[in-house]
């Protein structure tokens, strides 16, 4: 599948990303290890390039992430993002489809980022309610985690801006009793 020729090709290159790209990983929790389980990140989001710092913190796991729907309207964009573990969301209306994609992929073991705000902002937003809504379902940990770092960089300035990801430990998500 396209998925793992690209993530192949992550995986070579794994040594220069480390050493050029390394980003401060702070209390990643051992669910997000190798050997660790599914569960849904969720994490501000700032920023063009905060999944790559999301998926690099997981690596070697591969990180499935939600992006809204207009992202998908080239072609080229379209298979960029497919093949970056991306799959599309209507933010104001997400479908059914898009629901059972994020509850398939967490049923067979992966790790789903969604970012809660819904949209980029530097500045503190309500969250939805679809990150913990989507780890309620799926019977999975839902992982708070806070991404700083620039919002607005270029491919030029990946190595040498700083930047920081953190952790809590996860939450298990459980029907409330009445």
């Amino acid at each position: 599948m396209g998925n793992e020729r690209a993530y192949d090709c992550v995986s070579w290159a794994e040594g220069s990303v480390r050493t050029c790209w390394e980003a401060r990983v702070i209390n990643r929790p051992e669910v997000l290890r190798l050997s660790g389980t599914a569960a849904v990140i969720a994490c501000n989001h700032i920023g063009w390039v905060d999944s790559l710092w999301v998926a690099y913190a997981v690596y070697p796991r591969q990180l499935r992430y939600m992006s809204k729907q207009e992202l998908f309207n080239s072609r080229v964009a379209k298979w960029i993002l497919e093949q970056g573990g991306s799959f599309a969301v209507d933010r104001e209306v997400p479908s059914r489809d898009s629901i059972k994609t994020a509850l398939d992929l967490l049923k067979n073991g992966e790790i789903l980022l969604i970012f809660p705000s819904g949209t980029r902002s530097d500045q503190s937003i309500s969250f939805k309610r679809g990150a913990a809504m989507v780890a309620l379902h799926a019977g999975v940990p839902l992982v708070p985690a806070f991404y700083q770092g620039p919002n607005d960089v270029r491919i030029a300035q990946l190595a040498t801006a700083a930047k920081e990801l953190g952790w809590r430990e996860p939450k298990s998500i459980a029907p409330q009793s009445n």
